[in-house]
């Protein structure tokens, strides 16, 4: 036996485990086995641990279990500290399958010790994981009934003793898994009393991460059981650093805006609120050895660092308001502290943004200083120009200040402002380029070029390419383009990719230069990067649209029905059939099967590549928005009656003046406004409308490059 079980340790194969378990089907080796557990051999107990769950349904080894009663309970006292850890498991394992003995609860309790207070804590932990049930409930109920006078003893009789330390820290955690699914007459009717003892035993260090458990459960679950006066005191005095279930609880408390409790520990608070602000050693860390994560995370508004601070602090000014907030402000000198205090009191401060602004200029400034720094501008929709540094160093801010820019560029000139160029309305923006600018475009490509790619050094490239293609000189071109062709089969963030695509549809535009495009398009679909699918085909569609070639080979890319069931790829499938439409590469009957299908499953894109396609009506139930852009598409082509054109727009006008247009139609629709006004001869009500509906122009529905050639 004891042979087998080495054989299986150093090789755990089914044929040895099968030969071990055909020997305990004997009684001879049944004794054996027991025999080894009794003399503490780690191997029999690891082995019985191991395969517990396969006994649960084995009627021998259940037998074995129930007729050797005694020698199981024996091991609790005799069993060294190394099995006793490897038999909780066990024992774990066999409550999970109710496979424990009838009377072992009462054994334990009669025998009282740290040994049985463990054994207990393990059986027990089922409690908190099990979905709640009458049979458990029952089990539950049974288990407190067992153990009450346990508690009496160590919680209500008498002062808790803080010496019996590991006592109390299994006692604690049974008494945690007893109340977790509901809470039991005993428990809830003498609640003071336990949390008297349990306030009294907070002050052992060792016991607090436990207590501290069972503090939020209450506050949470069974607030009216306590006093969060005297729970709050309890935490407010033991705190002297950063514990996360510690300002979990003051967060709880604070979220249920208790103000008296709160209230009577107002500078305490702040003090606590002080020492969780500090810029941990780990959080550092992370600034720096994950600085892409880390931004992600801060930028999705998801704080893993001191979030929970923030939120106390945002929960204390909802409570105490201003007074308490000066008071805050006022309680430190530490700068990178004052300003995440004033980013959490959603404080927006003319000094501290004037200083955040300079921190921002230079490059030398402090480096954990400028991350909060970065943070407070992006909070106050502050997007400067800052100093191009940042991007070309390892500093931890790097993307903050790259997001801070793309911000600026946004700002300089928008999605909506490109839109209001290109149908002609009063669009007053004017590009002023610098020298600066074409640094930062090297700046950004090198730094793409030498990273991972991320999604917010490409959208700062995008931008500035969207703000001035001609920053993009040939030889950056050639670098970025050979960069993409390289690392195209082994894209970490297809959305960056994404943005990178359309800086080439931005170029191309320009330039009219499709070698890229078509090379990087041939990667794509002999390769199959599924990924990149949408992008390309946008692409595609705008060089075929515009392009002097021969592009008659693209037409069995629309030919794969598959690829219509993809709903992320329809709409550049759509846009590319209706340039290849325009080119005279495919038929009208296909465009129609295209029609027709799309119909069935969304008329959007159908109403789409009609109006780009095949200048024909649609019919009269459609909605007042695709009527309204369909006929103005008719209009200008001089495929309807005027008058009726008339007629129809001045029915949007009063639709239009009540109602929002719908975000997905807003570009389309505002286009037919200005093309139709053109028609009628009137602008009237046109500024209002536009102006009205300008948040959504810059809904990014499809690539900006794609909408600059196709009406969406």
């Amino acid at each position: 036996m004891e042979n087998l079980l080495f054989e299986i340790l150093r090789s755990p194969v089914e044929s040895t485990i099968n030969k071990l378990e055909d020997r305990l089907n004997l009684e001879e080796g049944a004794c054996e086995f027991l025999m080894l557990l009794k003399s503490n051999n780690v191997i029999a107990f690891t082995y019985m641990k191991m395969k517990i769950k396969d006994w649960s349904t084995n009627n021998r080894r259940l037998e074995m279990l129930g007729s050797n009663q005694g020698v199981f309970f024996g091991l609790v006292d005799s069993c060294t500290e190394q099995n006793l850890e490897l038999y909780c498991d066990t024992l774990e394992a066999m409550s999970l399958k109710d496979i424990v003995w009838v009377d072992f609860i009462d054994f334990l309790v009669q025998k009282d010790g740290p040994r049985s207070f463990r054994v207990l804590n393990s059986l027990f932990k089922k409690f908190r994981i099990l979905k709640r049930s009458d049979k458990l409930y029952t089990e539950i109920i049974s288990s407190i009934l067992k153990t009450g006078p346990l508690f009496t003893k160590y919680y209500l009789s008498t002062p808790p003793s803080t010496n019996l330390v590991e006592a109390n820290t299994n006692l604690l955690e049974m008494f945690f898994s007893l109340v977790y699914q509901d809470i039991h007459p005993f428990f809830e009717d003498n609640s003071a009393s336990f949390f008297s003892s349990f306030v009294a035993l907070y002050r052992v260090q060792e016991l607090q991460g436990i207590l501290s458990e069972i503090y939020n459960l209450f506050i949470l679950k069974y607030p009216e059981c306590v006093d969060m006066t005297q729970i709050l005191g309890s935490v407010l005095s033991s705190i002297t650093k950063y514990d996360y279930i510690k300002y979990q609880i003051l967060l709880n408390i604070t979220r249920r805006k208790n103000v008296h409790a709160v209230s009577k520990f107002k500078d305490i608070v702040i003090k606590a609120i002080q020492i969780g602000a500090y810029l941990s050693d780990k959080e550092k860390e992370e600034m720096n050895d994950n600085t892409l994560e880390y931004t992600r995370s801060i930028l999705k508004n998801q704080d893993n660092y001191r979030g929970m601070v923030s939120e106390i602090i945002e929960h204390c000014k909802s409570m105490f308001g201003e007074g308490w907030c000066a008071k805050l402000l006022a309680s430190t000198t530490d700068s990178e502290m004052l300003v995440f205090f004033h980013l959490s009191l959603k404080f927006r401060d003319e000094r501290i943004l004037k200083e955040c602004k300079m921190v921002a200029r230079s490059t030398s400034a402090d480096v954990y200083l400028s991350v909060v720094s970065f943070r407070y501008l992006i909070f106050s929709g502050e997007y400067d120009f800052i100093d191009v540094g940042y991007i070309s160093s390892k500093h931890p801010g790097r993307y903050f200040s790259i997001f801070l820019l793309k911000g600026f560029f946004d700002r300089q000139f928008s999605i909506k402002d490109i839109f209001l160029r290109q149908i002609d309305y009063n669009s007053t923006t004017s590009i002023n380029t610098t020298a600066t600018y074409g640094v930062l475009v090297v700046s950004t490509i090198k730094f793409i070029i030498s990273n991972i790619e991320d999604e917010y050094s490409s959208a700062l490239l995008l931008s500035l390419i969207k703000y001035e293609a001609s920053l993009m000189t040939k030889p950056l071109y050639a670098s970025l383009v050979e960069y993409l062709k390289t690392n195209v089969r082994n894209i970490n963030s297809v959305i960056s990719y994404s943005y990178l695509f359309d800086v080439l549809g931005l170029v191309y535009l320009q330039e009219k230069d499709d070698t890229a495009i078509l090379e990087l398009s041939d990667i794509i679909l002999q390769e199959d990067i599924v990924d990149m699918y949408s992008s390309i085909f946008h692409l595609l569609a705008i060089v075929v649209k515009l392009s002097t070639k021969d592009l008659s080979g693209l037409l069995q890319i629309i030919s794969v029905e598959k690829l219509w069931t993809a709903k992320e790829l329809r709409l550049s499938l759509v846009c590319l059939s209706g340039a290849l439409y325009s080119k005279g590469y495919c038929t009208r009957e296909q465009i129609d099967y295209i029609i027709a299908y799309l119909s069935s499953i969304n008329k959007y894109y159908s109403y789409i590549l009609i109006d780009n396609t095949l200048l024909s009506p649609i019919p009269e139930d459609t909605d007042i928005e695709e009527q309204f852009i369909n006929s103005t598409v008719l209009a200008k082509n001089n495929i309807i009656d005027r008058e009726k054109y008339k007629a129809l727009y001045c029915k949007i006008l009063g639709y239009l003046l009540n109602n929002f247009i719908t975000r997905k139609n807003v570009r389309r629709v505002l286009r037919a406004l200005m093309e139709g006004s053109k028609i009628v001869g009137s602008l009237e009500y046109v500024k209002e409308i536009i102006e009205k509906n300008s948040i959504n122009i810059g809904y990014e529905n499809v690539p900006i490059s794609t909408f600059m050639v196709f009406d969406i």
